[in-house]
């Protein structure tokens, strides 16, 4: 039992005009909040961020692939180029009438393993070469024959990709004549290529209603990703992100309260909105006749990059699944890995397939 209160450092000393200050502080702590029953979450903040690509989908029993979305084209091409066209009508023409873009004139040409990567078919027509081929080959070519001077035909193989592309080109009537330019092949091109994406955007759609599991599927999967190495939610506060290669998104797996939940972001866009194909930026941001063709530019256009939504604090887990770390999306990487200090810093990456 304590006899005697304690005296007070201040005993004894002489205030000096301070009286009326303590008389109005103590008459000010009756404003003071009573914090006495709040309850304040003492807990650590942990935060995961999880990486979905196309793998994720095909995991779940989606057509989802790139391959399985031409095969049918090009047996279209196939057919339309091997039947007899009757007088007045061109291929070009068929082709166009059955959704056949520049694009699939491209990639039909292209053989091996990646015979159905558009991304790097875009980046490999393209981007500037040296000596030229390709979109340069073709820009030569335009301007003698649109400028009506004499032209080697040895210019353009008679079996090569390009003389297909300056076929469908020239049948179709795109109005590349008379003040010819390259920004006039650029323009025509990304509308080919928007006219291609279009295309995607409904064979997906349609491959998700003959899928009637992948709505089950992706969300069993998700979970499954989500609570694995997941800390003890007694001990931390758990934040989540998703940060999403694939065009599906929350509607298609149903989940209808993930976005009052989770950061649940799909970097190139959503079925029934403008999705994106396209290159990677690095190092290409600064030549005009390539930017349009790029993922970052054309996020740009739609409002910028929104992978910094699923950045919103320090990150202690990055889980990948289904998403390689290729060239093709170096640029986000990079930023995310940058963000949070990977190499000085304690974020974990994991890795699951």
């Amino acid at each position: 039992m304590i006899d005697e209160m304690p005296v007070s450092p201040l005993a004894g000393i002489k205030l000096d005009g301070m009286a009326d200050v303590f008389k109005t502080n103590a008459a000010s702590l009756s404003v003071v909040p009573d914090y006495s029953s709040r309850h304040f979450d003492m807990r650590s903040t942990w935060r995961q961020l999880i990486v979905i690509g196309n793998g994720f989908d095909l995991a779940c029993g989606l057509e989802s692939k790139f391959g399985s979305f031409f095969e049918p084209r090009f047996e279209k091409m196939r057919d339309i180029e091997a039947a007899d066209i009757p007088d007045g009508g061109n291929v070009v023409s068929r082709l166009r009438e059955a959704g056949l873009t520049v694009w699939d004139i491209i990639l039909f040409d292209r053989s091996g393993d990646d015979w159905c990567d558009v991304e790097g078919a875009i980046a490999k027509w393209m981007r500037p070469s040296n000596p030229p081929r390709f979109i340069n080959l073709l820009d030569s070519f335009f301007e003698l024959v649109f400028s009506g001077k004499k032209w080697q035909r040895s210019l353009l193989r008679r079996d090569s990709v390009e003389r297909r592309v300056v076929r469908y080109i020239i049948e179709g009537g795109f109005g590349l004549g008379g003040n010819y330019s390259r920004d006039k092949l650029n323009v025509l091109l990304l509308e080919e290529l928007h006219r291609l994406e279009s295309a995607f955007d409904v064979y997906l759609r349609k491959q998700v209603e003959m899928t009637p599991r992948y709505p089950e599927c992706a969300r069993e999967l998700l979970r499954d990703i989500i609570m694995r190495d997941m800390p003890n939610e007694e001990d931390y506060q758990t934040e989540l992100s998703v940060l999403s290669f694939n065009y599906t998104g929350p509607k298609e797996m149903q989940l209808c309260d993930v976005d009052d939940t989770v950061s649940y972001v799909n970097i190139h866009g959503r079925l029934d909105e403008d999705i994106i194909i396209g290159i990677d930026g690095k190092g290409l941001m600064t030549n005009a006749n390539v930017l349009p063709f790029t993922k970052t530019y054309r996020l740009m256009a739609k409002g910028g990059p929104r992978y910094n939504e699923v950045m919103s604090g320090e990150v202690s887990l990055i889980k990948f699944f289904g998403h390689s770390l290729s060239s093709a999306d170096y640029s986000y990487f990079q930023a995310i890995f940058d963000a949070v200090d990977l190499y000085s810093g304690d974020t974990c990456l994991a890795f699951y397939y």
